[in-house]
């Protein structure tokens, strides 16, 4: 079986994550979160939304 896409390129992965974190940092803040909740909602965000990709795409 051949690999059609053994990575991502490193702008893909990076561009993903922000989106992620940005958007559950947005979500805090529309809720009235303190500031550090809002940046570790923003984190978490992040983080999740990169393991849920790369177990989606099989990375």
């Amino acid at each position: 079986m051949v690999e059609i896409l053994p990575t991502l390129p490193l702008w893909v992965d990076v561009t993903a994550i922000s989106t992620t974190a940005i958007y559950g940092a947005a979500t805090a803040r529309s809720r009235n979160v303190p500031v550090a909740e809002t940046l570790f909602a923003g984190i978490l965000g992040g983080a999740a939304g990169g393991m849920a990709r790369d177990v989606l795409l099989g990375l």
